[in-house]
């Protein structure tokens, strides 16, 4: 799998396979799965990535290290 992000268009691409995208599909808003001429999925393409799944996973990223800070600061007390 290869990940690429377009910051101009603020979209992530995920692609399992090199090939033609012979039909797109929306899942869910701004969530689209790229399918071959064989109906295999290739890749997936997300929209507003930054606001959809960047800020999300920064957003848990930080709260797990307040709760780890909080923990080493009662230890060092």
């Amino acid at each position: 799998m290869r990940v690429m992000y377009d910051n101009r268009h603020d979209i992530l691409y995920l692609i399992f396979k090199e090939d033609h995208a012979h039909d797109t599909v929306e899942v869910c808003e701004d969530v689209y799965v790229e399918f071959n001429e064989r109906g295999e999925v290739i890749g997936i393409e997300i929209w507003r990535a930054s606001e959809l799944i960047i800020r999300p996973i920064v957003s848990e990223i930080a709260k797990e290290i307040q709760s780890f800070l909080v923990k080493v600061n009662k230890i060092n007390k």
